[in-house]
């Protein structure tokens, strides 16, 4: 059993970083006013560029399960992902969040944005090793579909409509057995 590799596992990492981090600061102050004045005093001004990010790294990442599962004995175990995931968006999202604060640690354990997080990030990583194993069991499904032929139906009994006689060679002199034309209307 393969495991991904650690490129790979840091930018599902990070996807799932930024994306708990939203949800949590979603979760904690669901008015959008006030979830701005607080990110914008809490220092907060990368979040543009994290969300960004994610439209470049997501494709990366999908592009490379789907080529990885390709491979042969590419199999992931989901649970061992989720839990590398977990032990690098945890302290991740903890050094981020200390960083925002200006390297407060204080600050960081008063909000309690930060708590939420703490919370989502494991589920997070749990989300997204699921879906990766997901895409990459869904893709090998759809491989080994079309590179194997269809089989044949095993049939007990011959169809009595599909069986071919074999050739007649008076069939091709005419024959009195013919019925006559059809008449045409005039």
């Amino acid at each position: 059993m393969r495991r991904p590799g650690i490129l790979l596992t840091t930018a599902i990492a990070w996807v799932g970083v930024v994306i708990g981090h939203f949800a949590a600061y979603v979760l904690t102050y669901p008015a959008q006013g006030l979830r701005h004045i607080h990110l914008a005093l809490s220092g907060h001004s990368w979040s543009g560029l994290a969300t960004a990010s994610l439209f470049a790294v997501v494709p990366v990442i999908l592009l490379t399960v789907i080529v990885r599962s390709l491979r042969a004995g590419a199999t992931w175990s989901g649970g061992a992902l989720a839990l590398r995931l977990a032990a690098i968006q945890v302290p991740a999202f903890v050094a981020l969040e200390v960083m925002e604060r200006g390297w407060s640690v204080g600050r960081a354990i008063s909000d309690p944005a930060v708590f939420v997080g703490l919370i989502l990030q494991p589920l997070v990583a749990v989300i997204a090793a699921w879906i990766v194993e997901l895409l990459s069991r869904t893709v090998r499904a759809i491989a080994t579909l079309l590179a194997s032929p269809p089989a044949a139906a095993p049939r007990s009994l011959p169809r009595p409509g599909l069986q071919v006689s074999p050739p007649r060679p008076w069939a091709s002199f005419p024959s009195r057995l013919r019925a006559p034309p059809h008449p045409t209307p005039l």
